[in-house]
């Protein structure tokens, strides 16, 4: 955890080093029982593979693109704990081109999106006695809604599966908040932990609809997708 702390100290200090100088002058914000917020926050993620010997397939070349925007707002219960509320919506997209373990040479489309509905618990931690910056810790429960369409084409016939997907969870994102003036102020956050359960179900060509379930405990830390955004706390 001190590790990932670290980094994203060092990141925000990075992005944000003129906006801190700015806000020596017009001070920061005690975030004490009774303060309100409401913030916006987006993540990219781009991912590019060519060349690949995979275990059960070899891929040629694979693109997938993703981004996430999210709408937050919260109420201070207690100094320094915020509950609040997110909505997300997200998208993903997908082109490949593969060949199976002893199979044929394929094209693969896939293109998602998904809602995310999640209510958090939020601690922060000021830096030093101006209170311009903090750092962060958010648990989150969350609901997330998935509809894929996945197509792939092989010797001229096209192969088409349907996905709905519903998964519930718990995550941690620790972070930092910068104010670079009063009350209006920058996040950068991880995720560095999550725990969830999914549903999901498929449709496809010719086939009888299959149905999945699975847990899965995440530790994986990808520093690529940072969530950045920006918050309003009155």
């Amino acid at each position: 955890m001190k590790k990932n702390l670290l980094i994203l100290i060092l990141i925000s200090s990075w992005v944000f080093f003129p906006q801190l100088l700015f806000s020596q002058g017009s001070g920061g914000l005690d975030i004490v029982k009774g303060t309100q917020n409401f913030g916006l926050s987006f993540s990219l993620s781009a991912k590019t593979i060519e060349n690949d010997n995979q275990l059960i397939q070899y891929v040629h070349q694979s693109r997938n693109n993703a981004w996430n925007v999210s709408a937050e707002g919260g109420y201070t219960v207690a100094n320094y704990l915020n509950t609040g509320l997110r909505l997300s919506l997200g998208q993903t997209s997908e082109s490949s081109e593969i060949t199976p373990l002893n199979g044929t040479i394929g094209d693969v489309e896939a293109f998602s999106r998904s809602f995310t509905i999640a209510p958090y618990l939020m601690w922060y931690i000021p830096i030093g006695k101006s209170h311009f910056m903090y750092l962060t810790n958010r648990v989150e429960l969350l609901y997330k809604y998935e509809s894929k369409l996945k197509e792939t084409t092989t010797e001229e016939i096209l192969n088409r599966q349907h996905y709905t997907i519903h998964k519930a969870g718990v995550g941690l994102r620790p972070g930092v908040l910068v104010l670079v003036q009063e009350g209006f102020g920058f996040e950068v956050s991880l995720n560095v932990l999550g725990f969830t359960y999914n549903y999901e179900t498929n449709t496809n060509t010719g086939k009888p609809e299959t149905r999945k379930t699975e847990t899965d405990i995440d530790l994986k830390l990808d520093i690529l997708k940072l969530n950045l955004g920006f918050s309003y706390y009155f």
